[in-house]
């Protein structure tokens, strides 16, 4: 059988070879329970706007009523969905640097997050307006849909994580067109996008999801 390595991004070797995504995704992890880090200090935070924007919310509606409690709701939504954004290209850096033989550094992949915001902007806005849109008009099934627009962000942080910035058009393209790739991979990144908005499972769902999205990018030519 014939393995064959190249350079990535980072300047280490990765894989090519027939192990598909979704079980180097595994090893990856495995190599690294430091991954799990960003999810942790995600999940954190992710409580503290919960607790704070329900308060603001209670106390806001003896004044503006339901409809503004509503939107104050809406707007710490829209502010949850950014913190997820950033936690998974944050985790997606982290990725990038172990599949490259270094160390799960929380630090770097901050700071790498932060020196492209131009590139993660867009994406934690976009996302994080549709979870606020729908969770604004209390549309049935906004946990789902969130859920399954968030493979964008993954998606995303995979390609900036390897160099590259297709933005959110191409993302989209490019992974309907993964599917004729590999399926399973494809299918698997759906679903553990929707799980990673459960918390703590998000703990696991969300390195993942980050080392297979990496992984998903860096096989495509």
């Amino acid at each position: 059988m014939d393995h064959k390595f190249v350079m990535g991004w980072g300047g280490g070797p990765y894989y090519t070879g027939p192990r598909p995504p979704y079980l180097a995704a595994l090893d990856v992890l495995a190599r690294s329970l430091g991954l799990i880090l960003p999810a942790l200090i995600g999940l954190l935070a992710l409580i503290i706007l919960g607790l704070v924007g329900g308060a603001i919310a209670a106390a806001v509606t003896p004044i503006v009523g339901p409809l503004g409690a509503t939107a104050v709701a809406a707007f710490f939504d829209l502010l949850g969905e950014a913190v997820q954004v950033l936690v998974v290209y944050v985790t997606a850096f982290e990725v990038s640097s172990v599949i490259s033989g270094g160390m799960a550094d929380l630090r770097r992949a901050w700071q790498l997050t932060t020196s492209n915001a131009s590139s993660v902007a867009p994406v934690a806005l976009v996302l994080g307006l549709f979870d606020a849109l729908l969770a604004f008009a209390h549309f049935p099934g906004t946990f789902l849909l969130v859920g399954l627009a968030n493979v964008v962000a993954f998606i995303a942080a995979g390609f900036l994580a390897n160099g590259t910035v297709p933005g959110i058009g191409r993302t989209l393209s490019w992974y309907a067109d993964y599917f004729s790739l590999d399926g399973v991979s494809a299918l698997i990144l759906l679903v553990v996008s929707l799980l990673s908005l459960i918390p703590i499972l998000d703990l696991l769902t969300i390195p993942y999801g980050a080392a297979l999205a990496v992984a998903m990018v860096r096989r495509t030519p």
